[in-house]
């Protein structure tokens, strides 16, 4: 490789599910910081500046500097995937692309994991080093990928050329989100009443510019650490975040209270028991880890994220 070639390939970072909400502001991110990009999307379409690819057999793995593996199943792809599918996208996919960076000596694999590897319940905030307790075919498939890529990582001869970074977020949000953070938005945003005033539990949340700082940091660190953690600053309850969008939306707030008890209760009877907790139980992430090994912490305030997604919220078209 000749001197141009090795600076060219020192700045080229890949990116799968390129065209996805996380996948979007990262190419932004990565071409405004002066990468070269190569977006990796099923769907062909991508970033206006990016080399868009359809296959990873259109990518010579010899000029990436780093891997970010955003492509997977999740939200409502997962919630309708058989386990088969989920194992195949999830981890055999992830595997296979891990080993073919590790065979081409890719200096980084950056993978995003979840945090319900560690469940969907935790009063305690949550340490890397937490016992996996996955409550779904979703979150057990991600347990699943981590421990199929620390296993490679394990057995690689050419494990040194290739760090492997697994980040487990809690749920992002931002402006372009869909799934669970987007009903929300329109929960908080429509002057309904709405039962959850005692909704009041801590939960950990990640703004996306806050995740994506965290990827951009990942893509030249060197040191022994493997599993990373990442959230805002602040934790919010869901009545918390639910008074911000009402606000924002200079809406009245018209949270009542209905026990606790009785809305779990109403839950499990239609079948609706997972999405109570994610509104009601408390879900606390350490991040302490992270912060130390790469003397970072979350750029943008809680405050200020909301303000930009709820202004993207009411200015669709």
């Amino acid at each position: 490789m000749n001197e141009a070639s090795a600076q060219t390939s020192s700045k080229t970072i890949l990116v799968t599910g390129a065209s996805g909400f996380i996948g979007q502001h990262l190419l932004r991110t990565l071409e405004a910081s002066g990468y070269n990009t190569v977006a990796l999307t099923r769907g062909g379409q991508s970033g206006e500046t990016s080399r868009v690819v359809t296959g990873i057999d259109q990518v010579n793995l010899a000029e990436i500097a780093c891997v970010i593996h955003l492509a997977g199943l999740a939200h409502a792809g997962a919630q309708n995937a058989s386990t088969n599918t989920m194992h195949e996208v999830n981890v055999d996919a992830s595997r296979r692309l891990f080993q073919q960076a590790l065979d081409a000596r890719v200096p980084r694999f950056v993978w995003l994991s979840s945090i319900k590897v560690l469940g969907d319940v935790a009063e305690q905030p949550l340490h890397i080093d937490a016992p996996y307790q996955p409550g779904d075919i979703y979150a057990e498939s991600k347990m699943k990928a981590e421990c199929a890529l620390l296993q490679e990582l394990n057995d690689s001869q050419k494990a040194e050329y290739t760090p492997l970074a697994i980040v487990r977020p809690p749920l992002v949000y931002g402006t372009g989100v869909k799934a669970n953070f987007l009903s929300m938005l329109r929960w908080g945003s429509c002057g309904w009443p709405l039962p959850l005033r005692h909704a009041s539990a801590p939960r950990s949340w990640v703004a996306v510019e806050n995740l994506v700082s965290l990827l951009m940091k990942l893509i030249s660190y060197h040191g022994p650490q493997t599993i990373w953690h990442v959230r805002d600053e602040e934790e919010t309850s869901v009545a918390g975040m639910l008074r911000r969008i009402a606000s924002l939306s200079n809406q009245t707030d018209r949270l009542f209270g209905i026990p606790i008890s009785l809305l779990s209760m109403a839950a499990r009877v239609v079948g609706r028991t997972e999405d109570a907790q994610r509104l009601l139980a408390p879900l606390r992430i350490d991040m302490d880890a992270t912060r130390q090994a790469l003397d970072w912490s979350p750029p943008v305030s809680q405050a200020n994220a909301m303000r930009e997604v709820v202004s993207w919220y009411h200015g669709r078209s």
